[in-house]
């Protein structure tokens, strides 16, 4: 989990250390709500399952991990440039540690996302006894960009439950999100999201192209899909502080920025 603490907000740093995660094939979310506290992020990712929350401040250049071990949390500080290595040593000497106490019953953490049956606990948990967090959920809008030409509307309301409730989970803050859920497996999910710039028409403009000579079998669909999100963010087809692309082959999503 990648969050900020502090007044001032740093998407643009958030996602630029997730994205230094996910090019190394760890996993990674990022908190958009500025408004937790500390104590508040890591009870949530205590419940959730969340082993390391990697924590930004707007005075500070360098970098606090706070991992979950043995009940309880400790932090460290190091520089940026060594977070990776850091995590990735964390994660192996968890395993490690987790595999040599054969008498407890311990599940060895590989992410630091919890798995798909902690999250559905979480769910349930936080619609009974968080209230809070219930009342600042994002606001999203979901498009289906499949390539499919219909989708039954059963199993179209199923797919928009599953998304709803996995992106919840990370969007804590009351933010217009839009989602387009597309038939992409993640690998080209996080081309598109570590490339594609959003600042203005021109960088967006310049962006796209590379990303499509990669995955070039894609050609027609991701063209079909980068207009949309040029609608959206330059065309004001909708008022979105947020665009997210949900991949419906491996249920897996990444935020474009």
């Amino acid at each position: 989990m990648v969050c900020t603490l502090g007044h001032k907000p740093m998407l643009k740093t958030q996602l630029s250390v997730a994205r230094d995660l996910w090019a190394t094939g760890l996993a990674a979310d990022v908190l958009y709500d500025t408004t937790q506290t500390l104590e508040e992020i890591q009870d949530y990712c205590k419940h959730t399952g969340i082993q390391h929350i990697v924590i930004l401040k707007d005075t500070d250049d360098k970098v606090k991990v706070s991992t979950y071990e043995k009940d309880r949390f400790t932090e460290k500080k190091i520089e940026r440039e060594e977070l990776v290595e850091y995590v990735q040593q964390k994660l192996v000497s968890s395993k490690t540690n987790v595999k040599s106490d054969s008498g407890t019953n311990v599940q060895s953490s590989t992410s630091m996302k919890s798995t798909s049956n902690q999250q559905s606990q979480e769910v349930h948990h936080r619609n009974t006894s968080d209230n809070k967090h219930q009342s600042n959920s994002a606001e999203l809008t979901i498009t289906f960009l499949n390539d499919q030409t219909k989708l039954a509307s059963s199993a179209k309301r199923k797919i928009e439950s599953q998304i709803k409730s996995k992106i919840s989970q990370v969007l804590l803050s009351k933010a217009n999100v839009d989602v387009l859920a597309v038939d992409l497996n993640v690998s080209v999910l996080k081309t598109i999201a570590a490339h594609i710039e959003l600042g203005d028409e021109k960088s967006f403009n310049s962006s796209i192209g590379p990303i499509i000579q990669q995955h070039s079998k894609h050609r027609q669909y991701l063209t079909r899909i980068f207009d949309k999100v040029h609608g959206i963010k330059f065309e004001k087809e909708r008022t979105s502080s947020l665009i997210m692309l949900y991949g419906l082959k491996d249920d897996n999503y990444r935020l474009l920025l």
